[in-house]
Order: structure tokens, then sequence, then C-alpha cells
């Protein structure tokens, strides 16, 4: 018997290294890494909405406060925006993705009738005993989390009752962040009312053109600036090299803004170093500066056309090379559009658009191109008065005698 129970004993344990040997438990690790994939995937969204969702809670308190935006900055990744706010706060915007067939939950903020912002899902107002639930200071910020029974995305603004809002995977809160001269503008999924904040304006001083464009070397030209917002403390001067002159220097504070000319003389020979620079620094020692320098000024036009124009009207289109800065001035039955083709010395066409004459009288007008009070350039067009045309007669209206006869 004990022999027996030996070669039992072996027999067993052979088979049990046998199939420990041959078993595979591959797809049981993938299923695991699978499930713990998809579960970091989870908490990385639920992470990203939550900041979303309080990231779009300052946005409307900023707007409610009347706080601007200082800067804006993209984050490395391209996933997103960080903006910057002119109270000290700041916020990380994250680009947002849409679900599938309507399946993710879409958590935005809507203007109401009243004009104030409520909370949306989905496109409809988010309610808490019937009434809407503003998205204010006023408010919690709502929360996000996932139903580990259901799988859901649910909601809540106190942490304990908790409103299931669709299927977890992701939520479109920031559809696209536009970064503006003057403003950023917010687009909501779900939402076709974007949420729009002003930039804060900027210390700067500012001049028309910093290449200016001279006659004749030598003479004596004004230069025009503006600092915006500056403060009590704010100061400008000038300085100026390569054989420039500063004559005088004049500035005044009108309104919110310090408006002034340098008037200068410059050498007679321009190079790379006839320059003048204009700089402002206000209390806080925040500079702003600007370089002019200076080149021989060109202007020559090219007419594509004729300039003398029937009655019934037409274009003329004129090919302008040139590195003034002009306006063009025209009388009301002559409209213009100007098309710039190249930068620095410009190219341009412009097309002049020339009314019916529908008096009698034959009609002129001067093109003058303008640049300050100095003309550049100037051309006359000429247009005929209308007429009549009878069997036996062609000529001008006003040979038309009061009893609607004509001698022939």
């Amino acid at each position: 018997m004990k022999t027996k129970f030996i070669f039992a004993s072996t027999v067993a344990a052979l088979l049990f290294t046998a199939v420990s040997c041959s078993y595979d438990d591959t797809e049981i690790k993938s299923k695991v890494d699978e499930l713990d994939g998809r579960v970091t995937k989870l908490e990385e969204a639920v992470n990203s909405i939550n900041t979303n969702v309080g990231s779009l809670m300052t946005i409307v308190n900023a707007l409610e406060k009347e706080v601007k935006i200082d800067k804006v900055v993209a984050l490395e990744d391209g996933s997103g925006h960080i903006i910057m706010f002119t109270d000290g706060s700041s916020i990380t915007v994250t680009n947002g993705r849409d679900g599938n067939d309507g399946e993710t939950p879409v958590i935005s903020v809507g203007k109401d009738t009243d004009g104030l912002y409520y909370w949306k899902v989905n496109g409809d107002w988010l309610l808490d005993d019937g009434k809407k639930i503003p998205a204010t200071s006023k408010t919690e910020i709502p929360q996000i989390r996932v139903n580990e029974t259901t799988g859901n995305f649910e909601l809540s603004f106190d942490g304990e009752s908790w409103q299931d809002i669709g299927s977890a995977g992701g939520a479109g809160i920031f559809k696209d962040v536009i970064d503006g001269e003057d403003e950023v503008i917010f687009i909501l999924s779900g939402d076709k009312e974007p949420i729009v904040i002003p930039k804060a304006q900027k210390f700067a001083l500012s001049v028309e053109s910093t290449s200016i464009p001279v006659d004749v070397p030598g003479s004596t030209i004004f230069v025009s600036f503006t600092v915006v917002y500056p403060d009590s403390g704010t100061t400008v001067d000038a300085i100026a090299t390569g054989g420039v002159k500063i004559e005088q220097f004049m500035s005044q504070t009108i309104g919110d803004e310090i408006k002034g000319q340098v008037s200068i003389t410059l050498p007679e020979t321009l190079t790379d170093d006839t320059k003048l620079f204009l700089f402002a620094v206000n209390s806080k020692g925040t500079p702003s500066m600007r370089i002019l320098s200076f080149e021989q000024g060109e202007i020559s036009v090219t007419v594509n056309g004729e300039l003398n124009l029937p009655a019934t009207g037409g274009e003329i289109t004129l090919f302008v090379q040139t590195n003034y800065n002009y306006s063009i001035e025209t009388p009301d039955w002559i409209t213009s559009s100007i098309k710039v083709l190249t930068k620095a010395v410009r190219d341009e066409s412009i097309t002049l658009a020339i009314a019916e004459n529908k008096d009698a009288t034959e009609r002129r007008a001067t093109i003058s191109f303008v640049d300050g009070i100095t003309v550049r350039y100037s051309l006359t067009v000429t247009q005929k008065g209308a007429t009549v045309d009878v069997p036996g007669y062609k000529g001008p209206i006003e040979d038309w005698k009061n009893d609607g006869s004509i001698d022939f």
C-alpha cells in the first residue's frame, strides 16, 4: 500500500507540473491591462473635465466682475491654453472632444433672457427643483465623477446628490479658444453663443509708421506720436542718430492719452543709421519704444483705361507704386477701392468706379493722393453729360425745348 501511495503521489505531481507548464494566462493579463488603461483614461478625463468646469466658472465670474484678460499662453503640447487675468488669477483651458452619436455629455453655460449665465448639459438647462442653476460665484463649482456601477458621468454641486449626465469617455466643454488682438473668444461645445472677454489695454507708445518716406533730404519734418494708458508718472523722450537733429519736442495729456510731436531736421544723405528713437516709461518702469527710420519717398501711378468716360460711367484701374501712407480724395460720384499687392514700397491696385452722369453737363474731378496735408500725386477724370438718342438726332439733353421738341 505504501508503494502504491508513493506512485500515485508522483503521478499527481507530474500531472500538476504538466498542466502548469501548458497554462497560458496572456489573455487574462491583456484584459487586466486593458481595464487598467481604461480606468486611467477615465481618471484623466474626469480630472480634465473638472479643471475645465472650474475654468468655465472663473471665466463667467470674470465677466461678472469685469475682470480683463492680461495674457494667453498656448500649452507646449498643443492641448490647450493658459489664461491669465488682470486680477492675478489664471486658469488652464484644455481642448475638449466630442462624443460619438451624442453619447458624450456636453457641459456648458448659456446666457438667459435676464442677461445671466446658467449651467447647461447637452444643450438643456441644468435644473435644481425645477430652477436653473446660475453659473456665478454665488453657487458651488459643479463636480464630475464616474459612477462605478453604471459607468456613466455624474454631476453634483454639493458632493452628496449626483445626477447622471451621460456616457463616460469624454466631455465637450471648450470647443475652441480664439486669441484676438483686443479680446479672447471662448467657443463652448453645444452652445451657439460664445463668451467674449476683452483684453487689458496695454501701456504703449505708437506712431503712424516706423518707416517714414522723405521728399527732400535735409528738410525739416514733423513726427507725431501717441501714448495710450499712461499714468501720472509717465515720461516721454526722444534720441536721434545718424545726423538727425531734434529741433523741438512737444507733448500734452489729452483725456487718457499723451499726444505729442517732434520736429526734426534730416541730414542731406540718408543712411541706415538715420533714426529717431521715441520712448515712454511709466511710473512702474514699464517701457515702450518705437524706432523710426527714413527713406527717400517715391510714388508712381499707371492708368489702365481712359480718363475721359461716357455718361454711363465705368471703371478706371490705377496701378500705384509708393512708400507713402496716402489717402485718396474723390467726389461722391467716384468711389475707390484699394488692393495691396506687395509691402514695403507697396504695389497697389486701385479701382475707381464712376457713376452714371444723368445730367447734361460734362463733369470732371481731380483724384488726389494725399499724405497728411501734402498732395503726392493727382490726375483728372472727365465724364461726358447725358445725351438723347431719337431718330434723326443724337445730342445733348439741353438742346431739347421746354415743349419736348427739338430743331434739327
